[in-house]
């Protein structure tokens, strides 16, 4: 019997500052060494620092792992999140 994944479970770990495990990762919205935002099941998540780095990313599973400087972890509103501001495209053709 094949086993149904729960993506209903959020995690956050932070461990010194300098590693942050997340768990129930939909998908990565953007990602470079200064932040990182993601959709979490409890909605969009931003996560800021330096030189932070993907180590493991595991989507059948909504698990993701960052390395690097850790400076703040926020979560978007849902109205404003990335998903939801305009293209640049849409900015510059209006």
């Amino acid at each position: 019997m094949e086993e149904k994944l729960d993506f209903a479970n959020h995690n956050l770990v932070l461990k010194n500052r300098e590693t942050v495990e997340v768990s129930g990762v939909k998908r990565i919205e953007s990602l470079n060494e200064k932040e990182f935002i993601l959709h979490t099941v409890l909605g969009p998540l931003s996560i800021t620092g330096d030189n932070l780095e993907m180590t493991s990313l595991k989507l059948d599973i909504g698990e993701l792992l960052i390395k690097g400087q850790i400076n703040g972890m926020k979560y978007l509103d849902k109205v404003t999140s990335i998903e939801k501001k305009p293209s640049i495209l849409n900015k510059l053709f209006k």
